[in-house]
């Protein structure tokens, strides 16, 4: 019988001997979903290991496989506190199914790869030579010492991890080595799965024929899709459509627009045509119930005045307001260059261009008054007029009144200017509504001069709403 050598490398649980380096074993992978890799000469360091894809020779990333089958003893016994490990599982199925594996081998009788325990195997079961048990015909036995039957506690006795690792190795080779077994299946398993894909494809071919098959294969009725009430008419042509007298025909939305067109096309036309309001349409449904039926005035109608029964149209008011002109406007004022009345050297309108107004018995009011809605800002004019006609504001502005809609919380003092002097002051007490002016003399305001009333520099956060109405008397003659 030939000897097979199970061991190559020397046991090694340093896991750095440089003699049980194994560089670049090809390992070929069967291309299933599940790929694993044996080693030949493992079990093998975990540090050690090194994993290229042969077809690009990029080394693997540990994202890329995982290590099973954990060797315990010599992973507890290793110096360097390293794993030791006898399967790679790849399990990125974008690597090839050829890799190269560089590993540092544990060596010594752990090292049996599968393919060799099964050629250990079947040299025992091929050997046929007499077994002889007896103790004188065994060979190589110690002459010094005759044995005795007895027994001994497996815990009493050195040497029995190899054989529980030995075991080990048989169990895997069992699961795992029978490739040609293994190969056979898979053969057999891509067969059938070949033989299932061809029918799934002739069957998916039947399929599209039937899809596609108009001629109803399967004989469906009319009153299966729930159409038993439709009749089988055919369309009527424009000539059938506008005779109205077939009951076995169906029209389309032309014809049958054709046919209405064509019917009443004419009674349409004459009624788009009356523009004598044949719905007796009102003039409150238009919505003008209001509205009176007037006609437009002549010019002559316009400037006389006193018709109730006519409108106005622009033209008319033109003319009536180019009639009045010359009575309503100073002669002084007409014929100014553009319309504009000249300043002078005052920057002031001369009072040549103004007429005096005549006033008799009482003084005439000269009335001022402006609102500001909210909380004035800093500065903000409250008020402000350039005099057209002389008029003078009394002692303390008499008669003039000041009011706000939220009173100041502390006192607000507004300025009252004259061309710009400050003349006196407007004051809002707090928690008052009121105002109070406080100017020292009567004022007169002559033509052109300003009057401004600004609000405090610093504004109290709840003032607000200003009335400011200011009471002054115009010259007389």
């Amino acid at each position: 019988m030939s000897q097979v050598l199970p061991n190559r490398y020397p046991l090694d649980l340093t896991g750095v001997s440089r003699d049980n380096y194994v560089s670049s074993e090809k390992i070929t992978l069967r291309n299933t979903e599940l790929r694993s890799a044996v080693p030949t000469y493992g079990p093998f360091f975990k540090a050690g290991l090194q994993i290229k894809d042969e077809t690009n020779d990029k080394a693997l990333t540990k994202e890329q496989y995982k290590l099973m089958n954990l060797v315990p003893l010599p992973t507890a016994m290793a110096g360097n506190g390293d794993e030791v490990y006898s399967i790679i599982i790849i399990t990125d199925l974008a690597v090839s199914n050829t890799i190269n594996v560089s590993y540092q081998s544990l060596g010594g009788d752990y090292t049996r790869s599968y393919a060799t325990i099964a050629k250990l195997i079947e040299a025992v079961l091929v050997d046929t030579r007499k077994r002889d048990s007896s103790w004188p015909n065994i060979l190589n036995k110690d002459v010094d010492f005759e044995p005795a039957l007895h027994f001994h506690a497996m815990g009493d006795v050195v040497g029995w991890e190899y054989v529980a690792a030995a075991l080990e190795e048989v169990k895997t080779a069992i699961l795992l080595g029978d490739e040609v077994r293994l190969l056979n299946a898979f053969n057999y398993i891509d067969t059938h799965r070949q033989a299932v894909l061809n029918k799934i494809d002739e069957d998916a071919t039947a399929l599209d024929a039937h899809t596609v098959d108009t001629s109803n294969p399967h004989h469906t009725t009319k009153e299966q899709v729930g159409l038993g009430n439709v009749e089988n008419y055919p369309l009527a042509t424009p000539a059938i459509a506008l005779a109205g007298i077939s009951t076995s025909h169906y029209l389309t939305p032309a014809t049958a627009m054709d046919a209405i067109s064509a019917t009443i096309a004419v009674d349409i036309a004459a009624h788009e045509d009356n523009v004598n309001n044949p719905h007796m349409t009102t003039k409150a449904q238009l919505g003008l119930g209001n509205v009176q039926n007037y006609a437009i005035a002549t010019n002559t109608q316009a400037l006389a005045g006193t018709s109730t029964t006519l409108y106005v149209s622009p033209a008319n008011v033109k003319a009536v307001v180019d009639n009045a002109t010359p009575s309503l406007v100073p002669q002084s004022l007409i014929g100014q260059a553009n319309g504009v009345v000249p300043l002078n050297t005052a920057k002031q309108i001369d009072e040549t261009y103004l007429e005096k107004l005549i006033v008799s018995g009482a003084p005439a009011v000269y009335d001022l008054q402006k609102y500001t809605l909210g909380k004035p800002a800093s500065r903000q004019v409250l008020l402000q007029i350039t005099a057209l006609r002389q008029f003078t504001c009394g002692l303390g502005f008499s008669g003039s009144i000041a009011r706000c809609g939220t009173a100041a919380t502390q006192n607000a003092s507004c300025d009252i200017q004259r061309n710009g002097t400050t003349i006196g002051t407007l004051t809002f007490p707090a928690g008052n509504n009121f105002g109070s002016f406080n100017v020292l003399s009567a004022t007169t305001f002559v033509v052109g001069d300003t009057l401004t009333i600004k609000a405090p520099n610093t504004v109290d956060t709840a003032l607000a709403d200003l009335t400011i109405g200011v009471f002054g008397t115009l010259k007389t003659a």
